[in-house]
């Protein structure tokens, strides 16, 4: 859901490169809308956290306007530029204007930052819900105090029961030890999946054949069911999920989902970090 992509060569022999987020955001915005609707009778005010950056922007563009059209009282203190590490300023806001869930879509380096600096100023909202800007890696940077019960934005998860999990679930550990996932995994290797299905449908090399085969393709993968529609799109796995510390480390508990993934989402862990349940 997110790509970049070149454009053919121009004149010079350079390309044309364009970022783009594409309806990632317009499904998060729907993702939280439905999930944050679930406690609007606890939730006072949500304040907003996003960089000056292609992804704040969309997101600002595509989840805000949905969360507020379904009746929740928004605080935006403005985009941050990217690298902001000081956000004190912003904190005191939320605090003066009875913020009580926060979103944020950063990079890592301001949501680490915002995270320890709401914890040193005594700042603790019901939730935090996060884009981008961590996985399990900052999870194990932040600790169990600032990081357990956070909701983030989540592509795939090796929980999810769908054909090829099971190897994730079985095998991560044996081939890559400690190595942590990033809940890119599924979606990485789905894409080969994927490429062969379409080269043995095809039955031959030509690249043609190979091409026109994706539009055969119905298949099951880690990240649920790839069936192209007509414009050439297929939308898989975007989820929201809470980060959980369990005695085999770092993981993450899938509790909000679209209805069409055909998945029923696990109950929230209800920690200082998650406050609605």
């Amino acid at each position: 859901t997110i790509a970049g992509s070149a454009l053919p060569s121009v004149p010079g022999g350079k390309f044309v490169w364009y970022w783009t987020a594409g309806f990632n955001y317009t499904v998060y915005g729907e993702l939280w809308e439905g999930f944050l609707s679930q406690y609007k009778a606890k939730i006072n005010k949500i304040g907003v956290v996003y960089t000056d950056d292609t992804s704040g922007r969309d997101a600002y563009k595509k989840i805000v306007p949905r969360v507020e059209a379904a009746g929740f009282k928004i605080f935006f203190p403005g985009f941050i530029p990217p690298g902001t590490t000081d956000l004190t300023a912003i904190i005191k806001k939320f605090m003066e204007e009875g913020v009580d869930v926060v979103l944020v879509n950063t990079t890592p380096v301001e949501w680490i930052s915002f995270r320890r600096q709401c914890a040193a100023m005594g700042y603790q909202p019901k939730m935090f819900g996060v884009g981008r800007c961590m996985k399990i890696p900052e999870a194990e940077a932040l600790g169990r105090d600032l990081a357990e019960g956070v909701v983030a934005e989540t592509h795939w998860w090796y929980t999810l029961p769908f054909k090829g999990n099971e190897w994730y679930r079985t095998e991560w550990k044996k081939y890559l030890g400690d190595m942590s996932m990033t809940h890119m995994e599924g979606i990485a290797y789905m894409n080969f999946f994927v490429a062969l299905e379409a080269v043995k449908i095809a039955g031959t090399l030509d690249r043609n054949a190979i091409n026109n085969a994706f539009a055969k393709i119905d298949m099951e993968t880690p990240v649920g069911r790839v069936k192209f529609r007509e414009d050439h799109l297929c939308e898989t796995s975007n989820t929201l999920a809470q980060f959980e510390l369990a005695p085999e480390g770092w993981t993450m508990r899938i509790v909000y989902v679209r209805p069409q993934l055909g998945v029923k989402p696990e109950t929230p862990l209800r920690t200082q970090n998650f406050q609605l349940g």
